[in-house]
């Protein structure tokens, strides 16, 4: 009898797992990330939500880096897969760039062409783009500014681009949740997923359309002006394409050299982000 009643058990066990399974429900115990333990609270949901969209998915190893550092060329993928979504944006290719430094075959070509094209980013005055060079938080605001409400971009140029930025910024809530995001620092993955996260929560355009910005008020966040650095002299202008590739790829952006969603970069600890 109690053989029976073990066996039943374990039967019930079976049955609520294969269910669960099927519903596609996580176990409580199962983890999104192997670090999930390293990213900040502040930043969970957004990098769930963000994951859970494809914008943000991770590398091979089942890591996500909260702490590394975004590139150029991943912060280009992951506006392109924001606006038209990962379906369309995992099928776009090109036959070429407008830059030196980023071949036709690059994993990232595609998403740093259509950028460009839609005018959300630009590359140096060398005409070199820095695909592997990272960004600061000021750049990855300006870059989404751009993408997602503000038909003044041009307020974006010359000497006082940042402070633009900032207020602008500011008044869409962009650095919501973390004021830190609002610096000449380079940015952190998790600190981009919230800040992508409240990107979303503005007014988009369509992908060939004008925006629609509805100003939002929020408390004013401080520069940080320690770190110098404007969007031309961005970090390492000089890096040609051998030491730009496979640094900043996420396991969408990067694995298998075009694809966020399915490849990465050959070693998996020089890929990362989307």
């Amino acid at each position: 009898m109690r053989i029976k009643t073990k066996a039943a058990i374990a039967a019930a066990a079976l049955a609520i797992l294969l269910f669960v399974c099927w519903m596609g429900i996580k176990p409580a115990s199962a983890k999104l990330f192997t670090d999930e333990d390293q990213i900040g609270d502040i930043y969970t949901e957004a990098i769930v939500y963000m994951s859970e969209k494809n914008v943000l998915v991770g590398f091979p190893d089942g890591s996500f880096r909260p702490q590394g550092t975004l590139t150029r060329e991943q912060a280009a993928k992951i506006v392109t897969y924001m606006i038209l979504g990962a379906e369309k944006a995992t099928g776009l290719t090109c036959d070429g760039t407008p830059y030196k430094d980023v071949d036709a075959v690059r994993w990232s070509a595609p998403y740093i062409a259509w950028c460009s094209d839609k005018g959300i980013l630009h590359g140096y005055g060398s005409g070199n783009f820095g695909p592997a060079d990272t960004l600061t938080g000021m750049q990855f605001a300006k870059m989404l500014l751009c993408a997602f409400g503000n038909e003044n971009v041009e307020r974006y140029t010359g000497t006082n681009w940042a402070e633009s930025v900032q207020v602008d910024g500011n008044r869409v809530g962009l650095f919501t949740g973390d004021l830190g995001m609002c610096s000449y620092a380079p940015l952190q993955r998790q600190q981009a997923a919230l800040m992508a996260y409240n990107a979303e929560k503005m007014p988009k355009p369509s992908p060939d359309s004008g925006t629609d910005d509805t100003p939002n008020e929020h408390d004013p966040a401080p520069i940080d002006q320690d770190q110098d650095q404007d969007q031309g002299q961005s970090q390492g202008q000089g890096q040609d394409q051998g030491q730009s590739q496979g640094q900043g790829q996420d396991q969408g952006q990067d694995q298998g050299q075009g694809q966020e969603t399915g490849s990465d970069s050959p070693d998996p600890n020089e890929g990362e982000l989307d």
